[in-house]
């Protein structure tokens, strides 16, 4: 486990305050962060700037966290440097909607009569396999029928909750 380094980092504007984090923030730094932002607050720092170019990993906690920071206006915040996996777990997701044959949705459903059923979801990018995950359907909505599509035609689009890799 990486240990977690806070370092306050010179400022060219006297309003706006650096720190550079490095390490990993997991569920051990959740109380840490917390304080890190209520001190912010307790001490007028209204602008941060939090430098995540050495973050080797974030939990989904901390980015909660920071989240909220962010969205309760208790800082102005700005993340610079971070990667894409830490910038995904900073953006808040819902669910994924995706648009399956509806046939082929149905006859499954049909053979499992109502259980839970988990799906392997392999997506795609042309003929180039991105990510696998094991899913399972939150909730269904049937696309409304329009003039110039059948009935037949007509996709089911599945929203997706608990997306969870493979092990």
């Amino acid at each position: 486990m990486a240990k977690t380094l806070v370092e306050k980092v010179d400022s060219p504007d006297l309003d706006v305050t650096i720190f550079k984090i490095s390490g990993t923030l997991g569920f051990h730094e959740n109380q840490v962060l917390t304080k890190f932002f209520n001190e912010c607050s307790n001490r007028g720092i209204h602008k941060l700037i939090m430098d995540f170019s050495d973050l080797g990993s974030l939990g989904g906690g901390c980015a909660k966290i920071i989240r909220e920071a962010a969205a309760n206006g208790q800082v102005r915040l700005c993340i610079v440097g971070a990667s894409k996996t830490v910038q995904g777990f900073l953006e808040k997701k819902g669910p994924t909607a995706i648009k399956v044959d509806r046939r082929a949705y149905e006859r499954i459903m049909r053979h499992h009569q109502g259980q839970s059923v988990v799906f392997h979801l392999n997506v795609m990018e042309g003929e180039k396999k991105l990510k696998d995950y094991s899913v399972i359907v939150k909730e269904e909505q049937h696309a409304l029928p329009k003039d110039e599509v059948s009935a037949s035609d007509r996709g089911l689009f599945a929203c997706l909750a608990d997306q969870c890799r493979r092990p």
